[in-house]
């Protein structure tokens, strides 16, 4: 059974951003396989877990978020 890798992300509490990340996956080809979220303070943190780690981390910057938002 392949290993999934979980990427957390940090991003700023605005609406639309989960779409924003989700429409940038979808354009490389990478699929959600589960997510989570949370809010506190102003930003967000998002948990997923994708089929396409290395998809996922070239997807960041069509999202306008920072690789470094990015972490395995």
């Amino acid at each position: 059974m392949p290993r999934a890798k979980q990427l957390t992300l940090t991003v700023p509490d605005r609406p639309g951003m989960l779409g924003d990340i989700a429409s940038a996956l979808g354009a490389k080809k990478v699929n959600i396989v589960g997510v989570c979220g949370a809010t506190t303070g102003g930003g967000g943190m998002i948990w997923m877990v994708v089929d396409k780690t290395a998809a996922a981390r070239r997807g960041a910057p069509a999202s306008r978020l920072p690789t470094s938002a990015f972490r395995t």
